[in-house]
């Protein structure tokens, strides 16, 4: 198993503990939970994707859910901590399609 998908799990409490704590209007708090619930979609994928033994290419859904948090979460963790309105929707769009890519091609391993 890799590493790198239990320390992408394991921040979400962290993540989730600061920005929760802090008084948001609720558009704000609707990115937050739209930020935490595709960080652990992602880190999910992720996982699961590492417990596929023999796959020689599971580098690709790996790189879509990497690339899924990169650019869907952290562009709003980074916005609300900067206490900055810009909203990075092309980005987050193609962060989103990203994640749906990689849970197509996790889907498409076999058993």
């Amino acid at each position: 198993m890799s590493i790198i998908p239990c320390v992408t799990l394991a921040t979400l409490p962290a993540v989730g503990a600061y920005f929760g704590h802090r008084n948001y209007p609720f558009e704000k708090e609707r990115l937050i939970r739209s930020a935490l619930f595709n960080h652990f979609m992602g880190g999910l994928g992720m996982y699961l994707i590492s417990q596929k033994r023999g796959s020689i290419n599971a580098l690709l859904p790996r790189v879509c859910f990497g690339a899924a948090i990169l650019l869907n979460s952290v562009p709003i963790y980074y916005a609300l901590y900067k206490n900055n309105n810009q909203e990075y929707s092309t980005i987050r769009i193609i962060g989103s399609v990203s994640l749906a890519l990689g849970w197509l091609l996790l889907g498409s391993f076999p058993r």
